[in-house]
């Protein structure tokens, strides 16, 4: 794929229906590499609204790219979605020569796709750069609201959860990711996928709830 707008009305109609069934839990415990793609994306761009849909389009294709890359380079193993095979497992047909046949449909793991963002994925992709180098921190603050509820007890527990795996403190992309794809078996959080939102304790939070939260908690720190 160029590095230019998605063009194509086939490959917006099959990305359509690869996130139908994406929503519809076909994938259980993994995610198509377009939809992985489409998350990065809107992590990366979090703070600006992309209304203009030529700059959303070329954000998806850049993001789409670089995970062929990662794919093809080996730093992600993704899987044929019928198969469910790592794809340098599959044999091209008129050769005995490993095929890689990577496209917009091959599954990546949730908790690898997690585990890239949290501490693979290369710098220059994020758009406040400035904020990846802030890793080289170690000290753990989280701002303590006048109110706190399960939502605050939540964030604060999966936020140093991410410290203690990876040794620095989550950007506000890598936290939503962290939490969205790999949350903790203990606050039994449930994932809607289709509305992209968490539920806790009958309480919904969504990427813009989140945002407005990860400020309050993290008001001079974590990629502001």
């Amino acid at each position: 794929m160029k590095n230019g707008a998605i063009k194509d009305q086939s490959v917006l109609d099959e990305i359509e229906k690869i996130y139908g069934d994406y929503t519809e839990g076909k994938y259980e415990g993994f995610t198509p590499l377009c939809i992985a793609a489409h998350l990065l994306t809107i992590n990366v761009y979090q703070d600006e609204a992309l209304s203009d849909t030529r700059e959303s389009g070329l954000a998806l294709v850049r993001a789409i790219n670089l995970l062929i890359e990662e794919v093809l380079s080996g730093r992600i193993i993704a899987y044929d979605p019928i198969s469910r095979l790592p794809i340098n497992k599959v044999v091209g047909s008129n050769s005995h020569e490993e095929e890689f046949c990577v496209d917009i449909g091959v599954l990546i793991e949730d908790e690898v796709f997690t585990e890239w963002v949290a501490g693979n994925m290369p710098a220059s992709f994020w758009m406040n750069e400035s904020a990846v180098y802030e890793e080289e921190r170690r000290s753990f603050y989280i701002n303590e609201p006048g109110r706190k509820d399960d939502w605050y007890d939540c964030i604060k527990d999966h936020t140093l959860c991410f410290y203690n795996k990876y040794n620095k403190l989550p950007l506000k992309g890598q936290l939503w990711s962290f939490i969205f794809n790999s949350g903790m078996p203990d606050w039994s959080l449930v994932i809607d996928k289709k509305k992209v939102q968490i539920e806790l304790g009958g309480k919904s939070l969504d990427r813009e709830t989140f945002k407005k939260r990860f400020k309050e908690y993290f008001p001079e720190d974590n990629g502001e």
